[in-house]
């Protein structure tokens, strides 16, 4: 088994060449439901501004 190696990385550079990411199948599927009737509450969106508030 290959060993996971942390270090630092730039976004795009976790996409370049090819590189696959396997997500284990006893891993919880998310969900990207609306939690209200706007996008505003969407989760997504709650998550794109949560980043962007944390950088």
């Amino acid at each position: 088994m290959k060993f996971f190696i942390p270090e630092e990385k730039a976004l795009n550079e976790l996409f370049i060449n090819g590189t696959t990411y396997i997500i284990p199948n006893y891993q919880r599927l998310y969900s990207w439901e609306s939690k209200g009737k706007s996008d505003v509450d969407r989760q997504v969106n709650v998550m794109w501004e949560d980043i962007i508030e944390h950088f």
